[in-house]
């Protein structure tokens, strides 16, 4: 994220005017998804400093989610192979039972 941040701040430092600092941060802004656009937004950033730190920051916790899930994706994947191992393949489910209702009076 801050890389393709960078290399498009860097193209509009060649416009002619040159454009604010907040201004750039405004248009750069629609660069991201939709749920970094909305953060980026809540931050109210106002500077390429702000936003390289801001997006530094993201780009951490993206990488903490990942190590977070590949753990559990494995551990999924192992399960599903474990069940098809045991089952054969089959699908469990649930057999029909009986029930009669009781009225009170």
């Amino acid at each position: 994220m801050t890389e393709h941040y960078v290399r498009y701040a860097s193209l509009a430092a060649n416009l002619q005017p040159p454009l604010t600092e907040y201004d750039l941060v405004t248009a750069l802004t629609s660069h991201f998804s939709l749920e970094i656009q909305r953060a980026m937004l809540a931050a109210n950033l106002r500077s390429t400093q702000e936003a390289l730190a801001f997006l530094g920051r993201m780009q951490s916790l993206e990488k903490v989610q990942e190590n977070y899930e590949e753990p559990r994706r494995n551990q999924s994947l192992k399960d599903i192979e474990r069940r098809q191992e045991q089952g054969g393949g089959r699908e469990f489910r649930e057999t029909p039972r009986e029930a009669r209702h009781v009225r009170y009076r």
